[in-house]
């Protein structure tokens, strides 16, 4: 099942470095305690998100993993043995349903949370919130913590989150007079307006090529252009998504944006299949991506410029606001710790399980996402990156991520009718109104007849 599949990309990019997303293979490891005094035996499954403790390339990915099960164990004699299970990208979430589908579901497992509400459905996860300690929810950014809202509770521990930041070319602003206009003091907070003017003088003509200001592309792995919808106030559903909200004048105002940058070539539409220009080479002035840190960001730059050239200076954004948005709105995934339920589970069998979820998602704990290149959910684990100008702008919209929806129908709407809608209206097909009346009609028939 392809559920989220722009999320496992994102988090894949990001990951890729440390852990080969999407061919690690499947392993089992076990940690037995030393200083047992009970007889409590729980299964963790994990995909793999980094290497070693700290994303030591030269290393294993069950490490960290292990580390904390040890931790865990000095700390809980009850508990004598965990068995860890390494997932695969490519079919560890099949494996999770075949085994939730039989009863034997793992004590515990990392999911991307977009999954969270198929198995909420099933009545077999145990709910987060009933095992928290004080503090615990006013503790996760309170995106994370709506994510995983339903029923008026939280149903899983946040862990991480994977925000995009828009990134600019100021080596190339600067070469056409424009990169005074970047915001780069304070949040490098600026608006639609602001954007525009430099936006306005694209295409650029540079060695017998055309560089465009931003490259609009569809499909399930680039999402970028609700990003200018959502920075114009639009939403893609109401707070439970049972409905589609998206015929609306915030939309309707982004998608005549968009449609005036991509008819006058200020913006380039790549659609599905299409061969995407590559920022990190020079062939487009911005690119949502990844909040990656800047040594990384000067690595990516390093590999795709020539030898002989100097490379570009990259710098981060946030992305701009329409009049009346407040605060930059990015796309986020979310990625955290579900505890499920066992046939024969006791109090005690429960309270281990859940112990460990919290103590895997602690704030000390909790900073070991750094090493992916995510962010963690925990306000209290601070700034895990050191004043890394990229990652201070992703976290300044932390709390405002989006996502393309979290319940079962919400891929198909993506996949079948939200693509194919904006490749119609980039393509002059449809109006931007008939682009967004025909998927509301679509999109809230779907989840009407679901419903039923």
């Amino acid at each position: 099942m392809k559920k989220a599949l722009a999320l496992l990309i994102a988090i894949c990019l990001t990951v890729s470095l440390f852990t080969g997303c999407g061919s690690a293979p499947s392993a089992t490891s076990s940690v037995e305690s030393a200083t047992a005094t009970g007889n409590i035996e729980l299964t963790w499954w994990w995909f793999p998100l980094w290497r070693g403790m700290n994303g030591e390339p030269d290393q294993q990915q069950d490490v960290w993993p292990k580390e904390i099960a040890r931790q865990y164990m000095e700390e809980h004699p009850e508990v004598s043995k965990i068995n860890i299970e390494l997932l695969t990208w490519d079919d560890g979430i099949q494996k999770l349903d075949t085994a939730v589908a039989a009863g034997a579901a793992p004590d515990l497992c990392y999911l991307d949370l977009s999954w969270l509400p198929k198995y909420l459905d099933q009545d077999v996860v145990v709910t987060a919130e009933d095992y928290f300690d004080p503090g615990d929810k006013e503790d996760f950014y309170q995106s994370a913590a709506e994510y995983v809202t339903y029923d008026g509770k939280m149903q899983a521990w946040p862990f991480l989150i994977a925000p995009r930041v828009l990134y600019s070319n100021k080596t190339l602003l600067e070469e056409m007079g424009l990169a005074d206009k970047l915001p780069l003091e304070g949040d490098r907070s600026w608006t639609i307006d602001d954007f525009r003017t430099i936006a306005e003088a694209f295409p650029y003509e540079k060695d017998g090529r055309k560089i465009y200001a931003f490259e609009c592309a569809t499909g399930a792995s680039a999402p970028s252009y609700l990003l200018w919808l959502w920075n114009h106030g639009a939403k893609l559903y109401n707070e439970d998504e049972s409905e589609f909200l998206l015929n609306s004048p915030e939309a309707l105002a982004g998608c005549e944006f968009l449609m005036d940058m991509i008819s006058n070539e200020h913006f380039r539409y790549a659609p599905e299949g299409a061969q995407k220009a590559n920022f990190w080479a020079g062939e487009v002035a911005f690119v949502e991506q990844t909040a990656f840190t800047e040594e990384a960001v000067a690595q990516r730059v390093a590999d795709a410029t020539p030898e002989g050239q100097e490379a570009p200076e990259i710098v981060s954004v946030q992305f701009p606001t329409a009049e009346g948005v407040e605060n930059a709105e990015t796309y986020s995934g979310y990625g955290g710790i579900v505890v499920f339920k066992q046939k024969n589970d006791t109090p005690e069998r429960i309270e281990a399980a859940t112990g460990l979820a919290k103590f895997i998602t602690n704030t000390e704990n909790n900073k070991a996402v750094k090493a992916g290149g995510t962010f963690p959910c925990r306000l209290s684990s601070g700034d895990v990156y050191g004043g890394d100008p990229n990652a201070l702008v992703a976290q300044s919209m932390l709390a405002y991520g989006n996502d393309l929806g979290r319940q079962e129908n919400s891929n198909k709407i993506y996949q079948n009718i939200v693509i194919p809608g904006f490749d119609a209206m980039f393509v002059g097909a449809t109006t931007p109104q008939e682009t967004l009346e025909q998927m509301e009609q679509d999109a809230n028939a779907l989840l009407e007849s679901a419903a039923s």
